[in-house]
């Protein structure tokens, strides 16, 4: 009795609980008298997993080769569009040791001037030219995506002019497959939203606040006529809005 008492204090004061910690010992015993044997199992285990795993690899990466091919393709087309005739994306593709990846390492590449040498895409693109390969990747993608809304936040910097048109065009292509919000200071893009919404901030009661308004067509029109000119807003400011607006229709 003094031994169940005190395998009882040990274990759990119930004869369950002491026979499930006798059967736990057992399997650990179990386990080192028969390791070898254990050690063998899960080592052909793993290279079995590994085998399946690199077949898998093998797979993602001839897909990945396709993709790779029709990504540069549909990109020069967007490049095109976005004058950046001379702009020559390359997707490289390496071969590494199997990881959580696959067997790929993969790296964009560009050229963004005529024979100008291919370079990694951060090391290369300034950032009215980054703007622009972005968007373009994004209008590419967009139909393999799962995203209902993208955001750009001043996709648009570093760009002026029929470039910043074109870049409104192409948000206004993407918006057919998505929500698209857009926050910029440059009236061809602004021209080309669905929806205008002013921010403004403004400081009440010592706080700054930021504001956010929905615009109806009228105050459309003076907002991008704003941007066109200054706060003293012309005629000739407010009829070259209007035209802005007319040509995204």
């Amino acid at each position: 009795m003094f031994l169940i008492n005190k395998l009882y204090r040990k274990y759990g004061f119930s004869i369950e609980r002491v026979e499930e910690a006798r059967n736990k010992m057992l399997e650990k015993i179990a386990l080192i008298e028969h390791r070898d044997e254990y050690l063998s199992q899960a080592k052909l285990e793993v290279s079995e997993l590994e085998k399946k795993a690199l077949d898998q690899a093998k797979k993602m990466h001839l897909v990945r080769q396709k993709a790779a091919l029709k990504l540069e393709k549909e990109l020069m087309h967007h490049f095109h569009d976005l004058y950046m005739p001379q702009c020559v994306f390359k997707v490289i593709i390496e071969n590494v040791d199997l990881n959580v990846h696959g067997i790929d390492k993969i790296t964009f590449n560009i050229s963004t001037n005529k024979g100008q040498k291919l370079l990694p895409l951060s090391k290369i693109a300034s950032g009215g030219e980054m703007s622009r390969i972005m968007l373009a990747i994004k209008c590419t993608t967009v139909s393999s995506s799962s995203l209902d809304t993208i955001i750009f936040d001043e996709v648009d910097t570093g760009v002026s002019g029929k470039v910043a048109s074109a870049i409104g065009a192409k948000m206004n292509l993407l918006s057919n497959h998505l929500q698209v919000i857009c926050v910029t200071h440059l009236p061809q893009v602004a021209a080309y939203a669905t929806h205008h919404y002013y921010v403004s901030k403004k400081i009440s009661h010592e706080k700054t606040l930021t504001q956010v308004e929905l615009l109806d067509e009228q105050q459309s029109v003076y907002e991008i006529a704003k941007m066109l000119s200054d706060d003293s807003v012309s005629q000739e400011a407010i009829d070259n809005a209007r035209k802005l607006l007319q040509k995204k229709v």
